[in-house]
């Protein structure tokens, strides 16, 4: 008797048709925001240094600050470091930049074969070994303009981080 159920609920018309229309209505409206932001971006453009050189061995991480009582702040940005020490920010889509408001911003060393030659002027060799340095001052990412910022840092600086890294 099951078998012949089994077999009645297949040849129904409206099971027939029922997963092809959901699916139609289900997959586009499930993608819709998908990599869209809830929160407000802003471009992100800048530059790492250390003693007034380029630092390339490494990426940047903008961490937002929650607002108020709200716990979601939004997603980190991150920028790879270029041999010129300059990085673009991405949170979602490639160079989107980062959410809106303040940023804890940090630079994360990587030791990186890949990250091709480095210039000359790159202090990376003279450094201590550091995993993480967060940047002193809260950074601000305004909204409707390109955001240029400089991350200063000094040996000082990492020293200091570098001992509390171990």
């Amino acid at each position: 008797m099951a078998n012949s159920t089994d077999a009645a609920l297949r040849r129904s018309p409206l099971n027939a048709f029922l997963p092809r229309w959901f699916l139609t209505l289900l997959i586009p409206g499930a993608c819709i925001g998908c990599s869209k932001s809830p929160h407000d971006l802003a471009p992100v453009r800048g530059v790492v240094t250390i003693d007034g050189k380029p630092f390339a061995a490494g990426k940047v991480m903008f961490a937002p600050v929650a607002k108020g009582e709200s716990r979601n702040a939004g997603r980190a940005a991150f920028g790879r470091l270029q041999p010129d020490g300059t990085f673009t920010l991405t949170s979602y889509d490639a160079d989107d930049g980062a959410v809106v408001g303040d940023h804890w911003a940090t630079l994360i060393r990587l030791e990186d074969a890949s990250l091709g030659e480095r210039p000359s002027a790159s202090p990376a060799s003279a450094l201590p070994p550091f995993s993480r340095v967060t940047y002193s001052q809260r950074i601000t990412v305004l909204p409707n303009q390109e955001n240029k910022v400089t991350l200063a840092f000094t040996t000082q600086e990492i020293v200091h981080y570098a001992e509390q890294d171990d």
